[in-house]
C-alpha cells in the first residue's frame, strides 16, 4: 500500500511503507527492521518529497525526533503502530514542514519580558503530529506548551 500526495507544481510523489511491500499494518514486517533501517527509510521518503528542497534541515531534525519516538514508544506497540501507521508519519511530516518552520521562526524571534512565555494552541484537527513535533522543536524557555506529556520530553 502506498499513499499518493500531490506535490508542488502538480507533481505527485509516493510514500511507501518502511518494509516496501505488504500491508502497512503488518506488525511483524515493521518489527523486523532495526531503528537504523527505519530511520534510513524515513530520511529517504522525505528527501524524495518536494518539501525537502526548502525545509530539508528541519525535516532531517524531525527524522531524529521520530527516531527518538520509536525508541521511546517501542514498548507501547499499540501507540507506536498508531503513530507510524505505514507511511502516515512521513506524509504528515512533509505536509507540516512549512508550518513547523514558521512556528519555530516566530517563537525564536518573539521578544518576551519578565519570564513570559508564548502559549501554543493546537486545534486538534488530526492525529496530533503538529503538536508532537512542535513540542520538541520549539524552545522551552520561550514557549509554555500544553501538549500531552507522553510526547514532549520537557513538558
Amino acid at each position: 500500500l502506498a499513499l499518493w500526495v500531490c506535490g508542488s507544481q502538480g507533481r505527485s510523489y509516493r510514500f511507501m511503507s518502511p518494509h516496501g511491500h505488504g500491508s502497512d499494518d503488518d506488525e511483524a514486517a515493521v518489527t523486523a527492521i532495526s531503528n537504523e533501517e527505519w530511520c534510513s527509510w524515513l530520511h529517504a521518503e522525505l528527501r524524495a518529497c518536494p518539501a525537502y528542497a526548502t525545509h530539508g534541515a528541519l525535516l532531517d531534525e524531525c527524522c531524529a525526533i521520530a527516531a527518538r519516538w520509536r525508541t521511546r514508544f517501542w514498548g507501547r506497540k499499540a501507540l507506536w503502530n498508531r503513530m507510524r501507521r505505514g507511511s502516515r508519519l512521513a506524509k504528515e511530516l512533509a505536509e507540516a514542514a512549512p508550518v513547523l518552520e514558521r512556528a519555530r521562526l516566530e517563537a525564536q524571534s518573539v521578544k518576551l519580558e519578565g519570564g513570559a512565555r508564548v502559549v501554543v494552541i493546537d486545534l486538534c484537527s488530526g492525529f496530533g503530529y503538529m503538536a508532537m513535533f512542535l513540542s520538541e522543536l520549539l524552545p522551552p524557555d520561550k514557549v509554555r506548551q500544553k501538549f500531552s506529556g507522553v510526547y514532549a520530553p520537557h513538558v
